[in-house]
C-alpha cells in the first residue's frame, strides 16, 4: 500500500479504518490488501491501551498512516478525523472506503465496495450484510430490522443494513459529513440522512456476514449507542412536530391579533382573521420544514406549489372526515377533530417527505 502524492489520479481511493484496542486482525487485513490496494491507508487509534500499540506499529510497517486520539472519542469522531486528514493530505482523491478493524470485513469485500464507488462516483456505497444468515447474533438481527424499519418510516429509505461500517464515500460529500454532529455510532446514521438530504443515490453491495465469537470484538453499547442511533432516526419526525407546534403558535397568536384589529368588519372579521393567520403560519411552516426538517436545497418553487396543494387537501379532508366521524360515532365533535387531525399529521409528514420536499435525485439503488 503506497502513500501516493497529493496530485494522484482522480479515481484513487483511500482506505479509512477506525480502531479501538484492535487485535491481530488489523495487520492481517492490511497484509491481505497490500497486493491490490494502491491508494493510501489511514488507521485511527481512538484512544487504545498500551497493549494495542504493537498492532498499530505493525499497521504502520505495512504502509498505513496511523493517527492517534489522546483518549476514546468514539467511532464517529475517529472517522471524521481520518476523513479530514485524507481531504487535506490527498486532495486529488476520488473518495474514501471505510472499514472496521475487528475482522468483520474481508479484503475481497473492501475491494468490491471500492470498485462500486469508482463505478458510481457520486453515490454513497454500502456493504450490506445478510442478517438472515446462520450465526448472526439475535440482538444484531433484531436491532438491524428495527433500525431499517425506523429509517424507512421516518425517511423513506429502503436499506438492508443501516449500521454497516464498510462504506464508499465520494470525496465531494466529505466536507458535509465532517461537519455533522455525533461522535459515536450515531454518526453512521447521520451520514445516511445527510446523503439523502444531498440527493445522493445509495448503492448496496452484498458482503460476507462475519460475527467472530458472537461479535465480542464490537465496541457497540446496545443501550447507550442504540439510543443515540434511534435519536438520529426519529430526528426528522421530532423536528417536524416541533415545526408544526411553532407554526400553530404563530397561527393562534396572529389570529388573536387580527380578530381584534378586524372587528370593525363585522361578522366577517373571524373568517378574515382565520384565513390571514393560516396563510402566514403556513408560510412559516413551509420555511421551517424546508430548512430544518427535510433540508431541501433546490426546487423551492416546485415544493411551495405542492405544499399549497397539500394544505388545501388536508383542510378539506379534515372538514369532511371530522363531519363523517362525528355522525358515525357518539363522540364529541372536538374529540373527532383531534383524532382526524392527528392521523392527518402523520399522513402529511409522509406526503411531505416523499413528494413535497423529495430531492430531485433518486434515493436508493443497488449495485449491478
Amino acid at each position: 500500500m503506497k502513500q501516493t502524492p497529493s496530485n494522484g489520479p482522480r479515481r484513487e481511493l483511500a482506505l479509512v479504518i477506525p480502531a479501538l484496542d484492535p487485535g491481530r486482525e488489523l495487520p492481517g487485513l492490511l497484509a491481505r490488501l497490500r497486493p491490490d490496494w494502491a491508494g493510501p491507508v489511514v488507521v485511527v487509534d481512538d484512544g487504545s491501551g498500551r497493549q494495542a500499540q504493537a498492532v498499530f506499529a505493525a499497521a504502520g510497517q505495512l504502509g498505513a498512516t496511523v493517527l492517534h486520539h489522546g483518549g476514546n472519542r468514539g467511532k464517529g469522531a475517529a472517522l471524521k478525523t481520518a476523513l479530514r486528514y485524507c481531504r487535506t493530505a490527498w486532495p486529488g482523491l476520488a473518495g474514501c472506503v471505510t472499514a472496521d478493524a475487528d475482522g468483520q470485513h474481508s479484503a475481497a469485500d473492501i475491494l468490491r465496495v471500492a470498485d462500486a464507488l469508482r463505478s458510481h462516483p457520486g453515490s454513497l456505497v454500502l456493504g450490506v450484510r445478510d442478517f438472515s444468515a446462520p450465526g448472526v447474533p439475535l440482538r444484531s438481527r433484531l436491532g438491524n430490522r428495527l433500525a431499517c424499519g425506523a429509517l424507512r418510516l421516518a425517511c423513506g429509505l429502503r436499506l438492508a443494513d443501516t449500521q454497516t461500517g464498510l462504506r464508499g464515500i465520494p470525496m465531494d460529500l466529505v466536507p458535509e459529513l465532517t461537519g455533522l454532529p455525533g461522535s459515536r455510532y450515531e454518526f453512521e446514521t447521520a451520514m445516511l440522512l445527510a446523503a439523502q438530504s444531498a440527493g445522493r443515490t445509495f448503492v448496496q453491495v452484498p458482503i460476507a456476514t462475519v460475527y467472530a465469537d458472537g461479535n465480542r470484538g464490537s465496541h457497540f453499547r446496545p443501550l447507550a449507542d442504540g439510543l443515540r442511533v434511534w435519536a438520529q432516526l426519529v430526528g426528522p419526525l421530532r423536528r417536524f412536530a416541533g415545526a408544526s407546534l411553532a407554526s400553530a403558535a404563530v397561527d393562534l397568536g396572529l389570529f388573536a391579533v387580527l380578530a381584534r384589529w378586524l372587528r370593525p368588519l363585522g361578522g366577517w372579521h373571524l373568517a378574515a382573521a382565520t384565513l390571514g393567520a393560516r396563510a402566514v403560519s403556513a408560510c412559516c411552516n413551509f420555511a421551517l420544514n424546508r430548512a430544518l426538517v427535510f433540508r431541501l436545497r433546490q426546487g423551492a418553487g416546485r415544493a411551495a406549489g405542492r405544499y399549497a396543494l397539500l394544505c388545501l387537501c388536508q383542510a378539506a379532508a379534515s372538514a369532511l372526515l371530522t363531519t363523517l366521524l362525528a355522525a358515525a360515532l357518539p363522540l364529541p365533535e372536538t374529540l373527532c377533530k383531534i383524532l382526524i387531525d392527528t392521523a392527518l399529521f402523520f399522513l402529511g409528514y409522509a406526503v411531505q417527505r416523499r413528494w413535497v420536499f423529495a430531492p430531485a435525485a433518486p434515493k436508493g439503488g443497488h449495485a449491478p
